[in-house]
């Protein structure tokens, strides 16, 4: 789940000064950025595991896909039978067919249910029948009815569908339903935890439990000018609003230009809304909060697998005010760590011109950050390693920085020089970098993966085979000698040799599954490449 910001613009002029706010604070920085980014978290990328048949679907044809499904039928003297294909399992996991019976399918998209609507004819053509049926992922019929008024959507971490809301678990499965009243605003969720939905209106902010009751609202004042709120890591909200004072006022937090060129005298008011029960308390901040994700949005729970670490309330960008002024120079801008009154604590800037972004982990004790002026690697303790005045120069894979003339090791020092060796970078697929060398006699291409490098195919004027990287995540070698194809993931690894051409007929990105097809004349056969 990533939680999106709740910002209401009631004046773009004033937004617009904001979003070149920055800080003049003089807040203590963090000695190691190791505390709050796990430092056993291994970004490695994922890569396919295997390629298996999928004998269920013989004879059938592909009519609609999405991420999350694949659909498919055939037509029998009797009926048409329809096969319903989950992209999260990687399986067939429902079949429906019945006499006289025609199904539509409705898959929304990033929803993870299948509306499918089924109509049956008598056999004497005198009657019809339609009914609709909610399908989960696992393939289980969750819900039946007579009538529809929308198809399944999203709504924050649940599926809601009829007015009753699903909880999604790991598998795919929609258990736990719950009734969703009417007047709750279904139409979208900014921000949500484990005990309220924060739901963003044009004049302020409603708060639902969990089971869909209000629990409090806020309303702008008519005179702002603009506000923001702020969920944080305990629930409670962070509320800032601005409104414009008169001329000749002799308290006030800010002034600015506007559009005309006349100044005018600016008031901050932050609050904290209490999300139990709507009580409002306010406290004196001197900056504008410009973003703000909880802890909540970053840590999982899961210590092995995350990139972050359960040592913080709530990670923010602040925007100073100081000496009545809205400091304009992004290089001001500051990244925090903020507990949840508001109050900045540290900064996260560990090394000159960063930019208001977290490292990210790119290898042991190495992070990339993003500058003012390009990027650049440190360490946990923020020692800076080195800086690139290009962000776009460098490109981490793997234990690789790899640039358009030279491959580095992460330590910047060279793996492999590309222009004296006569080489490109041919493919780069999940860690590994594939390099295409030119010889004498044709070329070869070598895969560079975790500190080594092996030569993994080699081609001359007599060399019948061929090579081709597809979609960025796999490679295939044919041999037209055996008429076989051989399928290799993004480490090398051999996944299938099959005696036919099997073509991509639909992916899931989420997922990280892809459907072949047999298009070879006969009875259509299928096989899936998985995660």
């Amino acid at each position: 789940m990533k939680f999106s910001k709740l910002l209401c613009l009631l004046s773009a002029l004033l937004l617009t000064a904001m979003l070149l706010t920055s800080c003049g604070g003089a807040l203590s920085t963090v000695s190691s950025v190791g505390k709050y980014l796990n430092e056993d978290y291994d970004p490695s990328a994922d890569v396919f595991s295997q390629m298996q048949t999928v004998t269920e679907l013989q004879g059938y044809a592909l009519i609609q896909s999405n991420d999350e499904f694949a659909i498919f039928s055939t037509v029998t003297e009797q009926n048409i039978s329809y096969k319903i294909f989950s992209m999260r399992s990687a399986k067939v996991v429902a079949t429906i067919a019945e006499n006289n019976m025609v199904c539509t399918f409705a898959t929304p998209k990033d929803v993870p249910a299948l509306l499918v609507t089924k109509t049956v004819t008598s056999a004497d053509q005198t009657k019809v029948e339609t009914t609709y049926h909610l399908y989960d992922t696992t393939g289980v019929q969750v819900a039946t009815s007579k009538s529809c008024d929308t198809p399944p959507a999203v709504f924050a971490d649940k599926v809601i569908y009829n007015y009753t809301a699903y909880t999604v678990a790991d598998n795919g499965a929609l258990v736990d339903g719950v009734k969703v009243p009417e007047y709750v605003r279904l139409t979208s969720c900014d921000q949500w935890n484990d005990k309220y939905y924060y739901v963003l209106t044009n004049s302020g902010l409603i708060v639902y439990s969990r089971s869909f009751e209000t629990v409090c609202t806020w309303n702008a004042p008519s005179y702002a000018t603009n506000f923001m709120v702020s969920p944080m890591n305990d629930g409670n909200v962070l509320v800032q609003y601005t409104y414009l004072m008169d001329g000749d006022a002799t308290k006030y937090d800010y002034y600015e230009t506007n559009y005309v060129g006349f100044t005018e005298k600016v008031d901050l008011v932050s609050l904290i809304l209490s999300a139990e029960d709507g009580d409002v308390k306010e406290v004196d901040l001197d900056y504008i909060v410009m973003d703000l994700t909880p802890n909540y949005d970053l840590y999982d729970g899961n210590e092995e697998n995350n990139a972050y670490r359960d040592d913080f309330e709530n990670i923010a960008v602040i925007a100073y005010i100081k000496d009545k002024k809205l400091d304009t120079a992004a290089s001001a801008q500051d990244i925090v760590l903020m507990n949840n009154k508001g109050k900045a604590q540290k900064s996260l800037k560990m090394i000159d011109d960063q930019g208001t972004n977290l490292p990210s982990k790119i290898g042991d004790d190495v992070y990339l950050v993003q500058t003012l002026y390009g990027s650049a690697l440190m360490n946990g303790k923020g020692k800076l390693l080195e800086s690139f005045y290009n962000s776009n120069v460098l490109r981490p894979v793997g234990d690789y920085l790899v640039g358009a003339r030279t491959i580095y090791n992460l330590q910047m020092e060279v793996v492999y020089d590309l222009s004296e060796n006569d080489a490109t970078v041919t493919s780069i697929m999940g860690n590994t970098v594939y390099v295409k060398k030119n010889t004498n006699t044709g070329y070869e291409i070598i895969a560079f993966l975790d500190g080594e490098n092996k030569t993994i195919y080699t081609h001359t004027e007599t060399t019948k085979t061929t090579l081709t990287f597809l979609d960025g995540e796999y490679y295939e070698i044919y041999d037209p000698d055996t008429n076989t194809y051989r399928y290799y993931n993004a480490d090398g690894k051999l996944l299938a040799t099959i005696d036919y051409a099997p073509v991509r007929l639909c992916a899931s990105d989420e997922h990280g599954t892809v459907l072949f097809w047999n298009n070879d004349g006969t009875a259509a056969s299928y096989c899936v490449l998985v995660i």
